[in-house]
């Protein structure tokens, strides 16, 4: 081997070295120390999240409707002590036992506008947004949001659900004014029995 073969070697040997140090070194100051004060605040702040107390749920005063009737499902809502300013809301149900649309969804006595009322008939998936509640502190009442008119298509039933899980989706909210965080802790869902 001559000795400029021996050279380009050892160069090619010194490239992979620098670049191996520069890709750790990049790397490695991309990884950020965090005192314990801040780890602490951070658990806190969790502590104080998982106490918000807001809750919405479905009611509805007929659970058994017949083929070709309507059920009327309330969405209702508390946050005792909270200034709630606007509210989004999924809600899922089975499209082979019932149906609704947007002219079924009926403002409630809270918020005075809906801009977003959407109903995916072929999934059974319906989206409204609420927004410019009262402005005043709840007291332990329950509040109405809107309410949905649903056909019943056939015999069997449909729970009608939130998309919802705790701590972990934003799909389903209730809105504070001011902070504009979600308060949502918990939903309940209503079941709908059609009978021929």
């Amino acid at each position: 081997m001559g000795e400029k073969q021996k050279i380009f070697i050892v160069l090619l040997i010194l490239a992979v070295l620098i670049s191996g140090i520069i890709y750790i070194r990049k790397r490695n100051s991309s990884v950020k120390i965090i005192p314990e004060v801040q780890i602490q605040e951070k658990e806190e702040a969790f502590e104080d999240e998982e106490i918000k107390g807001g809750s919405i749920f479905l009611s509805t005063d007929t659970p058994l409707i017949k083929v070709g009737s309507e059920a009327t499902v309330s969405v209702n809502f508390g946050a005792y002590g909270k200034n709630i300013f606007g509210s989004d809301v999924i809600l899922l149900f089975d499209p082979e036992y019932l149906s609704t649309d947007e002219n079924m969804i009926e403002p409630g006595d809270f918020f005075t506008s809906i801009p977003r009322k959407t109903v995916d008939t072929d999934n059974g998936i319906i989206k409204i947004t609420a927004i410019e509640g009262r402005d005043e502190v709840l007291t332990e009442e329950v509040s109405n949001a809107f309410s949905i008119r649903f056909r019943g298509l056939k015999p069997g039933s449909s729970v009608i659900s939130f998309s919802f899980i705790k701590n972990e989706t934003n799909t389903t909210t209730l809105v504070e004014r001011g902070s504009s965080q979600n308060l949502l802790d918990e939903v309940q869902s209503e079941t709908i029995d059609i009978e021929e």
